[in-house]
């Protein structure tokens, strides 16, 4: 129920359903399981405004970023934690 869920939210909004979008957090979640899949680094933490924008012009400590999640991995692996 989880995955279709998640797989059908992507159909609420054209942007979210771009090559360029990776789907909010599944990343960070892979990685936390599988750092291999994705390329991270430590990034000055932005605050975020009332409408949901970054602000970098004051930081908040230290976060780690992720990206270049590898997509075919990071599914898998997340329909594979599903099935146990």
């Amino acid at each position: 129920v989880l995955g279709k869920y998640l797989h059908e939210y992507r159909y609420k909004n054209k942007y979210y359903q771009g090559d360029e979008k990776g789907f909010f957090d599944i990343g960070d979640v892979a990685w936390l399981i599988d750092y291999r899949i994705c390329k991270s680094k430590e990034i000055l933490a932005p605050s975020l405004t009332r409408w949901m924008y970054f602000d970098f012009k004051n930081t908040n400590g230290k976060i780690l970023y992720v990206s270049e999640i590898k997509v075919e991995e990071t599914w898998k692996l997340f329909y594979e934690r599903l099935s146990r």
